[in-house]
Order: C-alpha cells, then sequence, then structure tokens
C-alpha cells in the first residue's frame, strides 16, 4: 500500500499527510480499504479526507466505487451476460490501477 500511496500522493509532505488520514480509518492494517480510498481519491488530499470520513460510516460504498465502477452503474435489469462483462472490466481496470505507476 506504501508504494501505492507514493504513486497516488508523490510529493512526500502530502503523502505523509495522506497516510496519517487512512490511519485514522482505525488500528488494523485495513488495506483493501485504504487501497480503494487512495483510487477513488484520485490524488486529491480533500477527497482522500472526506471519503476516508464516509468510509468509517460504511466501507462498503468506498469499496463499490473503487472496485466496481461500471456496475454501480448498472441497472437491476441488466442481463447476466452482460454483467459478466462489467464485472470483469471492473476487475481488469481495478488490477490496472493497482499495478500501475500513477495515482
Amino acid at each position: 500500500m506504501l508504494k501505492k500511496l507514493r504513486d497516488c500522493f508523490p510529493d512526500p509532505a502530502k503523502a505523509d499527510e495522506a497516510l496519517a488520514i487512512l490511519e485514522s480509518y482505525g488500528t488494523e492494517s485495513w488495506h483493501r480499504i485504504r487501497l480503494a480510498l487512495l483510487k477513488i481519491s484520485n490524488g486529491d488530499i480533500e477527497m482522500l479526507r472526506s471519503y476516508t470520513r464516509g468510509a468509517q460510516s460504511d466501507y462498503r460504498n468506498t469499496l463499490l466505487a473503487a472496485e466496481f465502477p461500471e456496475e454501480c452503474q448498472a441497472s437491476s435489469k441488466t442481463p447476466p451476460a452482460e454483467l459478466a462483462a462489467i464485472r470483469k472490466r471492473d476487475r481488469e481496470q481495478y488490477e490496472a490501477w493497482l499495478h500501475s505507476g500513477g495515482g
């Protein structure tokens, strides 16, 4: 997670601030949620702060926004085959972000 944090916040001072915000989420590692917060904040420290507060109330929306952005927009009437394709694209985009060098 620290590598991704530095990718998202290359300025060391901002990275330290971002880490403090993420640590405010809780004392356990919460690796997946912290990564999701980094992704949806898109390198914006104020967004990170806001999304972290939201995740403290309900982390599920954070995970959905980061890992399943297209599926979140799908209708309950989306055909199963199309939904499977959406889930595949969502997973691919998340994996690409996770392994990229950028924020």
